[in-house]
């Protein structure tokens, strides 16, 4: 019998997890799948990341998996043109799964380090170079240079959270630098914890892989839109771990795992002795290859297929869509893995040409005993994509799909989280809401904001509200129990609760907030989260008339006529 403890509790918020017999019956599932390395990267890369990986005692497939989110992010503004009218943005979302102790933390070390490296020693000479233009201009050293922005010199974020990510995107986009970064987590779970706590980072977070556009508004820059951002995500968690993130019964996740490349390779034998014998001599050295990327790509590139690459990408897809077609064609997992599948395929064949490309320069600038070696005119013949490319894009994918698909399976074998059904209006008396339910209605609050007629400068009638159905619906069983009336007044309370207005005591009217006064920040906060999921979203002005303003109902006039309010 399988084994299924929970740990954690109530008391602790825990989720719970697989453990004993079954967590090792998904161990075993993992390594049964096969793969082989070979077919997906080029010789020369699969020489050095193998001495590399042997060095540590851990998978080949542990460095090459982070190397293609790390490279990725070196790429820039990079796009990969498949057709006239279809374009990919060079971005990858890595996950690596392996067991604890495995030595994930130094593969992730050994592909994030050079860019970390990087980032320092720009972010340090812009410093010096800002200090030097203060005391030119005879400032105080004390004082803090204004010209001097770290967010533009970040290339790696290791928080995860929205917060972060968008003062570092907008201060690159502010300054016409490529707005891009690369979510690097030694440990995936911080980032998909700060998903489902931040409801407003959870509902962006998709838009971040069409890598086209992202509207954002900070203290720095106020309501920004920032276009053709450019988020990679490389990390590495346990696979029992992202099964707790992906167990999510109530809802759907919109698609997110399917965007991710995952790997899951068979724990190796750590052998020190073995360690110390590697000969590292011919090893590539990972900083050049970076250096390489991020120097060619600094003039924004654009891939193209060549003919028999392009006539081989649709070969593939189409066996592909044939297979699903003819044998799962009402399974939505995997209609959903094959939706995705084609833009990761052209996504990582620009990505895995432009490796080889960069190992190649960075191999051949090492070997070569003649004269100099230009890495630009290599580095540019892996702007057009082979044959070779395309194939080893597909094995990657192919792997890749085989785990998503395993943990899909796992899913429904998770023990499910114990909670209370969530329905609206259930306890009138409570009127406690969370961030995640209010944007699930976040749509009648732009109704009550943008649909109605305005009295008193920023009041609307409680009553019109309720004619409207500007409130989330109920149950039967809450219908019978309580009034319309009721209910409404229920929602009003609830957006009161998180300061989105006032109802007055009377329960005829709802003060709106106005666009110019002070907020507090978890106010502004739930703003900002429902104007991106809703552009249209706005707050009241001072122009707003004190006998009436007429929005976009066509009897508001009426409305306004026919009720006096009492002062």
């Amino acid at each position: 019998l399988s084994v299924v403890l929970s740990v954690g509790s109530k008391m602790s918020g825990k989720r719970d997890i697989i453990v004993g017999e079954q967590c090792v019956a998904l161990y075993k599932d993992l390594e049964s799948l096969e793969f082989d390395i070979k077919d997906m990267f080029d010789k020369t890369v699969i020489e050095s990341l193998s001495k590399v990986a042997q060095s540590m005692s851990c998978p080949t497939i542990y460095l090459s998996h982070s190397l293609i989110g790390v490279i990725s992010s070196c790429m820039g503004g990079a796009k990969v043109n498949c057709t006239k009218t279809h374009s990919e943005p060079a971005v990858i979302w890595s996950a690596i799964l392996g067991m604890k102790g495995t030595a994930k933390s130094p593969a992730f070390e050994y592909t994030t380090g050079p860019i970390m490296c990087m980032e320092s020693k720009e972010m340090r000479d812009a410093k010096n170079v800002a200090k030097a233009k203060q005391k030119e201009n005879k400032k105080d050293d004390k004082e803090e240079d204004s010209s001097f922005k770290k967010e533009l010199y970040q290339k790696i974020l290791v928080n995860g959270t929205l917060q972060g990510l968008e003062d570092v995107l907008a201060a690159k986009y502010d300054e016409g630098v490529t707005p891009g970064v690369l979510f690097a987590c030694d440990e995936l779970s911080v980032l998909f914890s700060n998903l489902e706590k931040d409801a407003t980072f959870d509902s962006t977070f998709l838009m971040l892989y069409t890598a086209k556009f992202l509207r954002t508004n900070t203290r720095s820059y106020g309501l920004l839109d920032i276009v053709n951002p450019r988020v990679n995500i490389t990390g590495y968690t346990q696979p029992e771990t992202i099964l707790k993130f992906m167990v999510k019964s109530e809802e759907d996740s919109g698609g997110k795992w399917e965007r991710f490349i995952f790997a899951a390779p068979s724990k190796m034998l750590k052998q020190m002795g073995l360690e110390a014998e590697v000969d590292m001599d011919n090893v590539v050295d990972i900083d050049k290859v970076l250096e390489i990327v991020t120097e060619f790509h600094k003039t924004p590139r654009e891939f193209e297929f060549t003919a028999d690459a392009k006539k081989r990408f649709y070969e593939l897809i189409d066996e592909r869509g044939r297979d699903l077609y003819e044998n799962a064609r009402y399974d939505s997992h995997s209609s959903g893995l094959q939706g995705k599948a084609a833009s990761k395929i052209i996504r990582l064949s620009a990505v895995v040409q432009t490796m080889e490309k960069a190992y190649n320069a960075a191999y051949t600038a090492t070997e070569e005993d003649g004269g100099p070696v230009d890495p630009e005119q290599i580095m540019l013949d892996s702007l057009q994509i082979s044959v070779d490319s395309v194939d080893r894009a597909f094995a990657i994918v192919a792997y890749s799909d085989k785990i998503a698909t395993l943990l899909h399976q796992y899913t429904h074998r998770m023990p499910k989280e114990r909670k209370s059904l969530e329905v609206f209006c259930s306890d009138i008396n409570n009127v406690s809401m969370t961030d995640q339910k209010l944007m699930s209605f976040s749509n009648h609050v732009v109704n009550i904001y943008t649909k109605l007629p305005v009295i008193n400068g920023n009041q609307v009638l409680v009553n019109d509200i309720q004619r409207l159905n500007f409130f989330p619906q109920s149950t039967p069983e809450v219908r019978k129990k309580y009034l319309k009336s009721n209910r409404c007044l229920y929602f009003l309370r609830c957006l009161e609760s998180k300061g989105l207005m006032k109802v007055s005591e009377n329960l005829t009217t709802v003060d709106l907030l106005r666009d110019n006064e002070e907020k507090p920040d978890h106010v502004v906060a739930v703003i900002d989260g429902i104007m991106k999921k809703n552009p249209e979203f706005v707050l009241c002005v001072e122009s707003a008339s004190s006998s009436g303003v007429k929005r976009k109902n066509d009897d508001s006039e009426n409305i306004v006529k026919a009720v006096k309010v009492d002062e």
